[in-house]
């Protein structure tokens, strides 16, 4: 299983805390053979791509440049299903 975790603080002062984004099997339970991703709450809760673009954008400069102001959706779906696939390609 991989486990895709991300962290955030919930105020400047506090230490990051993991909050778990997706998780990926080798195999399916309902489909034996096919890979499984499994997005988790901290999924949803991350920006849309239309929405991170709006905001990276409207950055002041330099963080405005900083791939991690993008920060969505859209990249923890592609990170899981690289991520499942390399997963699945290492058990064969």
């Amino acid at each position: 299983m991989t486990l895709l975790m991300h962290s955030s603080p919930p105020n400047p002062d506090a230490p990051p805390k993991p909050t778990p984004l997706a998780y990926s099997l080798n195999s399916d339970p309902n489909r034996p053979g096919t890979p499984m991703i499994n997005f988790c709450a901290g999924f949803f809760a991350r920006r849309r791509l239309a929405d991170a673009i709006t905001y990276g954008k409207a950055l002041v400069s330099p963080s405005n440049l900083k791939l991690a102001s993008y920060d969505n959706r859209a990249l923890t779906f592609l990170v899981s299903w690289i991520k499942s696939l390399h997963s699945t390609h290492l058990a064969y």
